[in-house]
């Protein structure tokens, strides 16, 4: 009656098949008015299109779609569906606006390089770019992200996907971002790694020999130079058994002690201990140490290893040696020869005296004597001399001999 044209898009229509099955078709149809002569509408004329395949693949398209958001939703992980070469934020869910620190009216709608300009000079806007383009997926561990926030710029780590999305045709009409925030995880490591650059950093600038063997192998994870220098090694033995580095450690009890501290977590000492290594020319090359093994222990206080600082002390021992044997000498000497022998403290001006210089000074062995009464014994004419011989021995800028 008013002789308007009309179309419907998608008009569901069942029609049976030629088995008399009812199918569902879906058509485009116009209806136009049928005009006489004089212009006057007469009836409908109509034109019909099928197009069930295609709004079959766009109801499933919009089904998809739906499942997708749905899914982002219910997801675990930060995701979010950007489309077109804009990649204007169609869906995000909410992990991903944690992450993103934004409003769903914020960003829904609106590019994502607009969203985060910041990102631009990052280089994700070429990553996004490729993905659409190409329609190779972009993956990537522990990426560094920083997003400016309102108390100042922010860097955060991600396991970053972005995956093509494709419409029923196959054509790319988006990007499905996903990302999972792994900062705490990153964040902890580097500080691990960093406490353990400063120990082994300890480890290294440490002047006496220290190392840590894991294992039941007793295999070196860390030596110091002063370790490598007792054995005469370079760093080429890190990560070798102690018996391949020394073999003759097989044959003394360190290695023994050392899987004791191992297997018990219990702490061993050696104070002096005598320890030989046989060099490249087949000499035999003795040491002395003071030592202290610990257990090493992992994160969760598993013991993993041995951990070793020692402290070469031969000179030490050769040298308390040497002075016990020159007493001794000293000791037999005076008692053969029948010497005296005395010894004067100016801090409580006191004498320590051998039986046999009492007797050359005239006192009896049991005569307790200081300063004063051994200088009576010296006639007056020499006693001024020796009282200076003895105040010279006493001055520093002397050679501390009285004579």
């Amino acid at each position: 009656n008013e002789g308007i044209t009309i179309h419907a898009q998608n008009s569901k229509a069942i029609v049976p098949d030629k088995d008399g099955v009812p199918q569902e078709h879906y058509f485009d149809i116009t209806y136009l008015p049928w005009r006489d002569l004089d212009g006057k509408v007469q009836g409908v004329l109509q034109f019909s299109f099928e197009v069930t395949e295609t709004a079959k693949q766009r109801v499933k398209a919009e089904a998809n779609e739906k499942k997708f958001r749905s899914i982002a939703q219910q997801a675990p992980i930060a995701m979010a569906l950007l489309l077109g070469p804009s990649h204007i934020v169609e869906v995000a869910n909410d992990r991903v606006l944690d992450l993103w620190a934004k409003s769903h009216s914020e960003v829904i709608g609106k590019p994502v390089l607009e969203i985060f300009p910041e990102i631009v000079a990052q280089g994700f806007d070429k990553l996004l770019s490729n993905v659409f383009t190409t329609g190779e997926p972009f993956v990537a561990n522990e990426i560094p992200v920083t997003f400016m926030r309102r108390q100042g710029p922010e860097q955060i780590f991600v396991n970053l996907l972005y995956e093509p999305f494709r419409n029923e045709k196959n054509e790319i009409e988006g990007i499905v971002a996903v990302g999972f925030d792994v900062t705490e995880q990153v964040n902890a490591r580097n500080k691990v790694a960093e406490a353990e650059l400063k120990f082994r950093t300890i480890i290294e600038q440490t002047p006496s020999p220290l190392c840590i063997f894991k294992g039941e192998e007793m295999v070196l994870e860390v030596g110091n130079d002063a370790a490598l220098a007792v054995w005469q090694v370079g760093s080429e033995v890190i990560g070798k058994r102690l018996v391949d580095i020394v073999p003759e450690m097989a044959r003394q009890p360190f290695l023994e002690l050392m899987m004791d501290v191992y297997h018990n977590g219990v702490t061993r000492y050696g104070y002096e201990a005598p320890a030989f290594f046989i060099r490249k020319d087949g000499t035999t090359d003795n040491h002395f140490f003071n030592f202290i093994y610990v257990p090493y222990r992992d994160v969760n206080e598993n013991i993993v290893g041995v951990l070793i600082l020692a402290t070469d002390v031969t000179e030490q021992v050769h040298a308390r040696k040497l002075l016990t044997e020159n007493e001794e000498r000293l000791r037999i000497a005076t008692e053969i020869l029948e010497l005296g022998t005395w010894e004067y403290d100016p801090l409580i001006d006191g004498i320590h005296c051998s039986k046999k210089t009492l007797e050359l000074f005239g006192f009896d062995a049991r005569t307790t004597i200081n300063p004063e009464k051994v200088l009576n014994t010296i006639i007056e004419e020499d006693r001024h001399r020796v009282i200076e011989a003895i105040q010279w021995a006493l001055n520093p800028q002397s050679n501390g001999k009285f004579d």
